[in-house]
């Protein structure tokens, strides 16, 4: 259930952002903004999938600082984290050669990204 909400609330708050990057740097502004977010989203969507993965099939109780260490390797050089990667830099490049990047909006698109998925995990908390 929280997924579904979590995922509405996510989309709800990309579009108030995209409206307001919308008012301030037109369409231009919007496809940069939009690039930026899902792909940074897609992102942090790998990386947490894996982690959970990983962390569910390991049997181990109180990892040792080398199974840390491989963990964030394994995690890190995982083919869909290279892939959600090759996502976001296509996308970034694509917008440089079309020359249609809006740098600003390119950078709220991130940070807008990261704000949402951290103060969705803090709601999920507090609820918890």
């Amino acid at each position: 259930m929280c997924s579904y909400l979590c995922a509405l609330l996510l989309l709800g708050f990309n579009a108030l952002c995209a409206g307001g990057v919308f008012c301030f740097f037109g369409a231009l502004g919007v496809l940069s903004f939009e690039g930026a977010f899902l792909s940074f989203l897609l992102i942090l969507l790998t990386g947490y999938q894996q982690l959970k993965n990983k962390l569910q099939s390991t049997k181990e109780s109180m990892p040792s600082k080398f199974f840390a260490f491989g963990l964030g390797l394994q995690i890190s050089l995982g083919w869909l984290k290279i892939l959600a990667y090759g996502v976001f830099l296509g996308g970034l490049f694509g917008l440089l050669e079309l020359k249609l990047l809006v740098p600003v909006a390119y950078f709220v698109g991130l940070g807008a990204c990261l704000v949402g998925v951290v103060v969705l995990q803090a709601l999920r908390r507090a609820k918890s």
